[in-house]
């Protein structure tokens, strides 16, 4: 019986074994297939040595140009479509816009139900395709999150999982989509399209895409000139900056260094609330959890009270009347002299040209601002003390939380920074301890959350605190 059952074990582990040999033989025929492959193809050889002496990842297949026909592709694990797997051939005939996400990018998600009613009015001439990065830690849950999106957001969009895509074409950042035409032309690559481009594109009409990879330059020169200004008169400049431009922002606090060797400060694609922030704070977007001097006793975002706010409307993705610029858009440069360098000169100087070109004024003044604080709630035993665990398990993302082991201020900035347009928020809960805490909502919807923590034994409560706040006035009459 003994000699039978060590004769099974051999078995068994020769069958081990020879799995292993096999997938390694799998793995090493699918190489050579590739490196064949990129043999006899000298066009994909030459753009991957373009991209390694640039620095960029190396891409594994050829590029979707604009302006070329879109290589084929097969994209598997598609989900709300009639097949799982679909490939370029199934849309002939159709608009087809390929839209790259990954589970740790928040703009591409909140941009979903947007493109969710895109495809709803442009059904029967686009299809819409997401594509959600699945490779990594942050990816291998992917799908479960979107499904959550999808309830929450009522969503039909199709879905695909796939990550070899997005390394083939080289993609870095998301969100990038690639817009295909009904003939099988790349039309354009770009972070994000709008419905008003689709319907001129649908009519033959040229549109301008906002940073597409095959036609996006630098806003600024290595010395700081403006790239698209033929003729730089001053030592500052403003410009409103083009859709092809890419976007540069910069916070003067974090640049005291670089001020000091160069002179020299740029800024490109930011709206006119930032550059005020920035000239009177040193920060491009408000103060932020992080900065512990600053978070809690100034207000995000200037308080705007113009007669006319048109000039602080802005938007990123969209050209204005002229098609080529965009509204309440602007690039800035400054450069003082290198013995006056520092920090608060450049700050001084942009608040100089901001007064100058737009011509507001601006004060710091206390105004009673709506904040949020997280709170034990009352006549509560709490019972989010950790049980211990891998605090490396912590899962944060649009969907919701999953805290382990953890200090209940690691929440807060994560929280304030899903909802950068929301109000400030501060721990007076007391808890001193780590704790293990479950969030199951939509992270940018804050009654959803505080519903959620209200579960735990804590809240949400909304208050309204004094704080320093930059109020920008129409200039006075004199």
């Amino acid at each position: 019986m003994y000699g039978k059952f060590r004769l099974r074990q051999v078995l068994l582990n020769l069958t081990h074994i020879q799995m292993k040999i096999y997938r390694i033989i799998l793995l090493l025929t699918l190489l050579a297939n590739v490196a064949i492959a990129q043999e006899n193809n000298p066009e994909l050889l030459k753009m991957q040595q373009e991209y390694k002496a640039a620095g960029l990842p190396i891409p594994q297949g050829l590029q979707p140009e604009v302006g070329k026909p879109m290589p084929d592709f097969t994209l598997n694990k598609v989900t709300s479509y009639g097949s799982n797997n679909v490939s370029l051939k199934d849309f002939k005939g159709k608009w087809l816009i390929l839209d790259f996400w990954a589970t740790t990018c928040a703009t591409c998600i909140a941009s979903f139900p947007k493109m969710n009613a895109i495809q709803e009015k442009f059904k029967d001439q686009l299809q819409i395709i997401l594509i959600g990065d699945n490779a990594s830690k942050y990816g291998k849950n992917i799908q479960n999150m979107y499904e959550k999106v999808k309830k929450a957001r009522e969503l039909k969009l199709v879905s695909a999982y796939d990550s070899l895509l997005k390394r083939n074409y080289g993609i870095v950042g998301v969100p990038h989509q690639i817009i295909i035409d009904d003939k099988g032309m790349v039309i354009a690559r770009t972070p994000s399209v709008t419905e008003g481009q689709l319907e001129k594109l649908f009519k033959g009409e040229t549109v301008i895409f906002s940073g597409g990879k095959s036609n996006s330059i630098d806003a600024f020169d290595d010395n700081g000139n403006l790239n698209n200004n033929e003729y730089l008169l001053y030592s500052s400049s403003f410009s409103k900056s083009i859709l092809t431009e890419k976007m540069r922002v910069p916070d003067i606090n974090d640049h005291s260094e670089k001020i000091k060797e160069t002179g020299l400060f740029c800024i490109a694609k930011w709206h006119l609330a930032g550059l005020y922030n920035l000239a009177y704070t040193g920060k491009a977007s408000g103060p932020m959890i992080f900065s512990e001097t600053q978070y809690g006793k100034t207000a995000a975002w200037p308080v705007v009270e113009v007669s006319d706010k048109s000039l602080f409307n802005h938007n990123f993705s969209e050209a204005d009347q002229t098609g080529v610029s965009m509204k309440g858009v602007y690039n800035y440069s400054v450069r003082i002299p290198k013995e006056n360098a520092t920090v608060e000169n450049v700050k001084k100087a942009m608040q100089m040209d901001l007064k100058k070109y737009f011509g507001y004024d601006v004060s710091k003044e206390k105004r009673l601002i709506r904040c949020m604080k997280l709170v034990v709630m009352p006549k509560i035993t709490l019972k989010i003390k950790t049980k211990g665990g891998d605090a490396n398990k912590t899962v944060l993302n649009q969907t919701g939380m999953s805290m382990i082991s953890q200090k209940i201020d690691y929440f807060i900035p994560l929280l304030v920074g899903l909802n950068q347009n929301g109000p400030i928020i501060y721990n007076e809960t007391g808890i001193d301890y780590n704790v293990d805490l479950k969030v199951d909502a939509m992270m940018d919807d804050l009654s959803a959350v505080k519903k959620e923590l209200q579960k735990s034994g804590l809240d949400l409560v909304e208050f309204e605190k004094e704080l320093e706040v930059l109020v920008i006035k129409d200039p006075t009459k004199k």
